[in-house]
């Protein structure tokens, strides 16, 4: 699905004879329209959605493929951070928060609750029964979770706390915007769906963090919310112990006022 035609010029001047390439023309336009795209075609035992910017390790698939037990649909692993262009040793999961298996769509959806992370998309290699599912859109850009934690309907997630490739984080990707939409559907689907209450303390520091985004967001493009709605939500903060929370919304604000005096200097 690449908007230019570099990956299908290097085809066509080698030849792989263990690979099949296949040029989106016209490139789709949704993401999550093309994931859904492959998931119809797997034809395969098992199978992969890599990101086109990430960098496997040479050993990721031999040893990803070994970790599976006949319970096992999906096996996912950790990731070192690639900055830009820049190789690190950072990890980008908090893997000691990480249960092994995973079993249970509450046990997966802990992980991002909670802030530690989960096994990123990318690192799963899955068994074909998987590309019965598909990424509903509703879920926009949280839709990659919300098809991870379907699986577990299938059987068990086995996380190797290795990293085993390297995941690239820059300023255009997807987690770097806020999506307020998208992550309160997904805490509906986890309270009808995995097992949570609406009075879970994960759950409320889960909204408060996604209404947190929004106002982070606003705040960075200068189109401040009103005082009264920041207020309500400060109190809201304090009333559940969020003072980090609390205390970031602050700085942003003051961050923000400060921007604009200098602007109008």
């Amino acid at each position: 699905n690449s908007t230019n035609s570099d990956t299908e010029k290097h085809f066509s001047l080698n030849t792989y004879p263990n690979v099949k390439y296949i040029r989106r023309y016209p490139p789709v336009s949704s993401g999550i329209e093309h994931l859904n795209i492959i998931l119809r075609e797997v034809d395969t035992d098992f199978f992969m959605m890599f990101h086109d910017d990430d960098i496997m390790g040479e050993n990721m698939i031999a040893k990803s493929l070994a970790s599976f037990t006949p319970s096992t649909v999906a096996v996912s692993s950790n990731a070192y951070v690639l900055s830009n262009d820049q190789k690190t040793t950072q990890k980008l999961v908090q893997d000691e928060y990480t249960p092994i298996p995973i079993t249970t769509k509450k046990e997966l959806l802990d992980c991002f609750m909670l802030r530690r992370g989960g096994p990123p998309f990318p690192s799963y290699i899955y068994r074909c029964i998987v590309s019965q599912l598909h990424l509903d859109p509703k879920y926009k850009k949280h839709g990659d979770v919300h098809f991870i934690s379907r699986i577990l309907d299938f059987g068990s997630i086995y996380f190797i706390k290795e990293p085993l490739f390297y995941y690239r984080l820059h300023c255009g990707q997807d987690s770097f915007y806020s999506d307020f939409i998208g992550m309160s559907r997904l805490v509906s689907y986890s309270i009808k769906e995995c097992g949570y209450s609406r009075k879970d303390k994960s759950i409320i520091n889960w909204r408060l963090t996604n209404i947190y985004g929004e106002y982070r967001v606003q705040l960075l493009m200068k189109d401040a919310p009103s005082f009264k709605r920041m207020f309500y939500f400060m109190l809201l903060c304090a009333a559940t112990y969020n003072i980090t929370l609390m205390g970031k919304l602050i700085v942003r604000y003051v961050q923000c006022k400060i921007s604009f005096f200098l602007e109008q200097i």
